[in-house]
């Protein structure tokens, strides 16, 4: 039986790794996906700052999700 490490997958693996086909719906908006948040601690959120009031903002993780929540983005 595998462990849980072999059973424990991401979204992301999921849907590209064991969903053959699966393509996501169009946005009914303009979405902006903030990808890693420690690859832009250094070069900041421009464009979460920069994006528009009905924007979505997608943000993977926990911590990413806190900092644009905190910083100068409007809670987005």
């Amino acid at each position: 039986m595998p462990g849980p490490l072999q059973q424990t997958v991401t979204l992301a693996e999921l849907l590209t790794e064991h969903s053959p086909g699966w393509e996501p719906p169009p946005p009914a908006r303009r979405a902006l996906i903030q990808t890693r948040c420690h690859q832009h601690a250094v070069t900041g959120f421009d464009a979460v700052r920069e994006s528009a009031p009905d924007d979505v903002v997608l943000a993977d993780g926990f911590s990413c999700r806190t900092q644009i929540e905190q910083g100068n983005a409007a809670g987005r």
